[in-house]
């Protein structure tokens, strides 16, 4: 802990310590790689979940970190079988081994995680699910007297987007896989869809992406995901350094990629 004495309502930002340029799906790997034999994630007795081990203090299954990414891995690839990177997958569910599972998978195959309070109720999951877009949906049944599937039933009507629900204590529909393979994406930490998707679960504002715009992972980035995109200088330095003519075709073919 760090021994501080505030002077601002705020708490300064520490720089004793370097930040890892890395990715959740990353730090994963290089756990495994280091230290493969280690306990990683250890499943706690949960009375309400028929699954786990009876006792208060009981444990019951274990992963080191070969095994949880070995699941992980396994698990992103069946994901990648169902979704394309960048779409968004919801969980709404308490902390499970699955729940760690699919976190890790999910930054594996380059989808964007969208976490939902178990305690919410239907109006709630409808809202946050319909907001970020989810095409999938990874709950369990019941949480606390909160029946999470039959909620999920009945709101799926509202939401076309959303392709699927999947019990995360059905091993087989978990790692269900379809006959569409894809490579696992190269996820970096400065991926754009993955920047601004994040942004969204966060904010009811539009979010825009600009002025960083150079390349067409970014153009596909805005037009897939933002809501807008800030010309920048970029474009103000092709404008002074061409005929207007000119400028004007690659400012079309610009936005047509937008809204390609």
């Amino acid at each position: 802990m760090y021994q501080v004495r505030l002077q601002e309502s705020y708490f300064p930002a520490q720089s004793d310590d370097g930040i890892l340029d890395s990715t959740v799906g990353g730090i994963l790997a290089d756990a495994a790689a280091e230290s493969p034999h280690a306990e990683a994630l250890v499943e706690a007795c949960d009375p309400s979940r028929p699954s786990l081990a009876s006792g208060v203090g009981s444990t019951g299954r274990r992963w080191t970190f070969a095994d949880l990414h070995r699941d992980a891995q396994r698990l992103a690839d069946a994901l990648l079988s169902r979704y394309e990177p960048g779409e968004r997958i919801a969980i709404w569910s308490p902390n499970t081994p699955e729940w760690a599972i699919v976190e890790f998978a999910a930054g594996i195959a380059g989808l964007v995680l969208v976490t939902v309070n178990p305690a919410y109720k239907a109006k709630e999951l409808a809202y946050v699910l319909k907001q970020s877009r989810s095409a999938g949906l990874f709950l369990i049944q019941e949480h606390r007297g909160n029946p999470l599937g039959e909620i999920a039933r009945h709101v799926l009507a509202e939401l076309p987007q959303l392709r699927e629900i999947v019990d995360l204590d059905d091993d087989a529909a978990l790692f269900a896989t379809s006959p569409t393979r894809r490579d696992r994406p190269v996820v970096a930490t400065n991926d754009a869809a993955q920047v601004v998707s994040r942004l969204k679960q966060f904010t009811k504002l539009p979010v825009a992406l600009g002025f960083g715009i150079s390349n067409a992972e970014h153009v596909k980035a805005v037009g897939e995901f933002a809501d807008a995109a800030v010309i920048g200088s970029a474009i103000v330095q092709l404008i002074e350094k061409t005929a207007p003519e000119q400028a004007a075709e690659a400012v079309g073919k610009f936005v047509a990629g937008l809204r390609a």
